[in-house]
């Protein structure tokens, strides 16, 4: 029943998805609880602190919530003693371990996503009463039936949940939903301590769609989207033409990647973007009231049009005010939500030459190609090929590191991405019959692809790539490393570690 007030902390979370035969109609997607906010940092810190072994973790997990978590929450946000309520801090700590753990290897064990009709899954697990789950509140806003499709995200997690439920307590698992409920409302109410302020509002109500169409209404003026798009289908075009020489198996998935760029249009549409709360009286004086009830207005809202179409340019997870590209990999898309193409990130269309639009948004966009791209592939040869070469940028204590493949992955990302950035820039220039752009101040003497070069390296410039040796910075010069095209621009000596000696990929 609490679904929306209890966020991604509750025991099942459902949201939408798109059906597998047609990516326009929209399904339920049932998923486990992220508690990922709560309980990682207390882990993180139990890691550093004490490196307890396997065995040791989830006990030693449970002791630390309970002591350094729980125990303030029920001081400070139920306003109880906790050493009057000692027992059931330990069972709701208990609790959110076995569910944190059982979502976590379910994650690792299954397919990410199973598409099944509702009597399929009530039939995989009869020992949930899935049925009263649904009745409790998303049957109010979606009349499903047996025969329905829907998405089920890790779903070896509910044969998990089963047997978590069978041994835990009803006062455990009712704790656990009122210590949840409270941890995810508790943004909403004002709190010295927590320093809530006008940057959590502007946050919070950015992330309703009436704050969205504002940002819509201010922000898409801007934006030649048509123009954008294109770009992204040039580019990815490029991208193919760069990997021409890979098994067609392989460039299937990036061939049908789509993109939705900015913002769909409905949010353009005044009457569609408040019929969800039109009719809802609200006191601005009471922010905290206003928020959940606006909030539980449009989670119904979207509820409801479950089983309906979505338009061409929209998906079930856009958020357009949230600055952060993402992969969507059930309508095979990439996801550039409004606020991720504003500056340094430079579109199509605006005054900035053409090598800024590659160095930022190409450059960025290319790299999400290159991740899904490189999932399907085997990375042996590649891999071998750049650990000499990036272990020769570390420093001393790293260069001895046992295993540095995820840094190598992301690093064939990367340089994968700025290889294809190149090629498509030289493209363009010879498409248009432009050899030289105006130039970045106080470069004169720089040629338009070293100021591509130079506003990439700027673009990608990070806090811990400043610490000499450190696997940022390994990154960054391997990606250059790897590129003749740098060594050529730069004239590098080849006595320096930068000159490029051997392509990897």
């Amino acid at each position: 029943m609490l679904d929306w007030y209890a966020g991604d902390y509750n025991l099942i979370v459902y949201s939408r998805d798109v059906h597998p035969q047609d990516r326009s109609k929209i399904i339920l997607q049932i998923k486990p609880p992220n508690l990922a906010p709560i309980v990682s940092p207390v882990e993180r810190h139990l890691i550093e602190l004490a490196s307890p072994s396997a065995a040791e973790l989830e006990p030693l997990l449970q002791l630390s919530l309970r002591q350094n978590l729980l125990g303030d929450f029920a001081r400070d946000n139920l306003l109880r003693d906790p050493r009057d309520v000692q027992t059931e801090l330990d069972e709701v700590a208990r609790l959110m371990v076995d569910l944190y753990m059982a979502a976590r290897q379910s994650a690792n064990l299954t397919p990410n996503t199973t598409y099944l009709t509702f009597g399929e899954f009530f039939a995989s697990l009869p020992q949930l009463n899935f049925g009263e789950f649904l009745n409790a509140q998303l049957s109010n806003e979606y009349k499903w039936s047996d025969g329905d499709m829907i998405s089920v995200q890790d779903y070896d997690y509910f044969a998990r949940l089963s047997d978590i439920i069978a041994k835990t307590s009803r006062r455990a698992v009712a704790n656990y939903l009122v210590t949840v409920t409270v941890w995810n409302l508790k943004q909403y109410s004002y709190s010295t301590r927590d320093q809530f302020g006008w940057r959590e509002c502007v946050e919070q109500i950015s992330s309703l769609e009436i704050g969205a169409k504002m940002y819509v209404d201010k922000a898409s003026q801007s934006v030649n989207l048509p123009k954008t798009v294109e770009f992204l289908q040039n580019i990815k075009i490029d991208f193919l033409s760069v990997h021409r020489s890979t098994p067609i198996q392989y460039l299937s998935q990036i061939n049908r990647l789509g993109f939705y760029v900015g913002f769909p249009r409905r949010l353009q549409n005044e009457e569609i973007v408040w019929k969800p709360v039109s009719q809802l009286a609200l006191n601005e004086t009471d922010y905290f009231n206003s928020m959940v009830r606006v909030g539980k207005a449009e989670r119904d809202f979207q509820m409801s049009q479950i089983g309906t179409y979505l338009d061409n340019d929209d998906t079930t997870d856009f958020p357009i005010t949230n600055p952060q590209m993402m992969y969507n990999a059930h309508v095979g898309a990439i996801v550039i939500p409004l606020a991720f193409i504003e500056p340094p990130i430079y579109v199509p269309g605006s005054e900035v030459p053409m090598y800024g639009v590659y160095s930022s948004l190409g450059i960025t966009v290319l790299q999400m190609i290159s991740k899904v791209f490189w999932q399907g592939l085997d990375k042996t040869s590649q891999l071998e090929c750049l650990d000499n070469l990036y272990r020769g940028f570390l420093d001393s204590t790293r260069q001895r590191s046992p295993s540095i493949e995820p840094q190598l992955l992301s690093t064939i990302e990367l340089a994968d991405a700025f290889k294809t950035t190149l090629y498509s820039y030289a493209k363009w220039q010879n498409d248009h019959h432009i050899h030289q752009e105006k130039t970045l101040p106080a470069f004169d003497s720089t040629d338009s692809v070293k100021s591509l070069m130079v506003t990439f390296s700027t673009l990608f410039c990070n806090g811990e790539g400043s610490e000499p040796g450190s696997d940022y910075e390994a990154m960054m010069n391997t990606v250059a490393a790897n590129s003749r095209m740098f060594s050529i621009h730069f004239n590098c000596n080849n006595s320096t570690r930068l000159f490029n000696r051997r392509t990897c990929l």
